[in-house]
């Protein structure tokens, strides 16, 4: 094997949600994205065959969506192509979530069938009496959730009470579920969430966090220009440095790796545990990237993890340290190092390859399940730092 077993078992499933959203699709420069792909269709009543009005139905990470009309009909439109979890949900109705691949059809057809269910009461009745072990396992799940950046004290969820919090003091072991959507609320970066959260698992020895969602996104109304201009500088410094900025790039090649400042290495294993370190090799774009049969696809692939340095960016403490500790308990339960030393100047992550990943030229994924795992800088990237996967900044003169 190349990559650690236990260190592969244990981040496998970690940050999943980050899978989507950071790969799933980026407009490719130079040139402006192709936007022009569709989706459309109707939702009825498994039971009756009724069409059904009000049915929310999108495209998970994203701001695209709509819902249904009189007739249960949908439309989503100015789509970039790519790979994509549609969502469709609505109170009472079993939720349906589909994949997606927008490349070759520019328009396609879904029709959906929704199975009614009986809901649950809410999870907590938000008064003054709540018990104080779901406050403090509320408190942990936002630190672990949200982040613990300057963002994350930004981030607020508007609707705490859908949450089911089981925590077992033993194992420290804590499990969240909702069965309504969340609302959260990005006052830093100028978003409200609507996010359906399928299962989030955290043990605290060995460490081991992993969450699943689809989420969409809506802009919130800014106050004034000072504020707009506030959200627009730090969605730039969420997005320039992220992973998937990173994958943008090096999907451009290795002089566009080099003009936006980053420098790759493959991390060789060496050595036994419980002490194993890796050698540092130098590798460029073209060594990664593949030519795939599809025309406008290459296929990601290498054995060992890739060390990634973004020399833009020197490491935000406030935010690189809590990823540290993290990253210690990682080591110290896989037996495994990363060479990510405080000391690092710059900007420093890392990301393993489960599989070889296929992409076309406008990041559109192919295979996004469970292919990697992360540590390091993009470790810290969570529901705080969460941008749409239609983001794209826009060109400063």
């Amino acid at each position: 094997m190349t990559l650690n077993t236990t260190q592969y078992m244990i981040w496998k499933s970690a940050w999943l949600s980050l899978t989507m959203f950071l790969l799933i699709t980026v407009a490719a420069f130079p040139g402006m994205p192709v936007t022009d792909y569709s989706i459309s269709g109707t939702v009825r009543d498994k039971t009756t065959n009724e069409p059904l009005m009000n049915v929310n139905v999108f495209l998970s990470g994203t701001t695209k969506g709509s819902t249904t009309d009189m007739e249960g009909f949908y439309e989503i439109k100015n789509i970039l192509p790519g790979e994509y979890e549609l969502v469709v949900s609505m109170m009472g109705y079993q939720r349906l979530v589909q994949m997606i691949y927008l490349h070759l059809e520019r328009s396609i057809v879904k029709n959906f069938t929704l199975e009614q269910r009986i809901l649950p009461g809410e999870a907590v009745q938000v008064t003054a009496s709540i018990p104080k072990d779901w406050k403090k396992n509320l408190k942990r799940f936002k630190k672990l959730f949200l982040g613990e950046s300057d963002l994350a004290s930004k981030c607020v969820i508007l609707n705490p009470e859908v949450l089911i919090l089981d925590y077992d003091r033993e194992t420290k072991k804590l499990h969240a579920k909702a069965e309504r959507p969340l609302n959260i609320e990005n006052k830093a970066l100028g978003y409200k969430i609507e996010l359906v959260l399928e299962d989030f698992t955290y043990k605290h020895d060995p460490f081991f966090l992993s969450y699943r969602h689809n989420e969409r996104f809506s802009q919130l109304m800014p106050e004034n220009e000072q504020q707009a201009r506030k959200w627009d500088q730090n969605r730039r410094k969420v997005y320039f440095g992220s992973l998937r900025h990173f994958l943008k790039t090096l999907y451009r090649g290795e002089k566009a790796l080099d003009s936006a400042g980053y420098e790759t290495f493959l991390l060789r294993p060496e050595g036994q545990p419980p002490i194993v370190k890796y050698r540092h090799i130098k590798v460029t774009a073209d060594s990664l990237l593949f030519r795939n049969r599809t025309a406008l696809a290459k296929t990601l692939s290498f054995a060992y993890p890739l060390k990634v340095v973004y020399l833009n960016k020197k490491n935000d403490r406030n935010r690189y340290m809590p990823t540290m500790v993290l990253l210690k308990k990682f080591n110290e339960s896989a037996g495994a190092y990363y060479d990510l030393p405080d000391s690092d100047m710059y900007q420093t992550s890392v990301i393993s390859l489960a599989d070889d990943v296929i992409i076309n030229e406008y990041g559109g994924i192919y295979k996004s399940k469970d292919f990697y795992v992360v540590a390091g800088y993009w470790m810290g990237d969570r529901i705080a730092g969460l941008l749409p996967m239609d983001y794209v900044p826009a060109i400063q003169k």
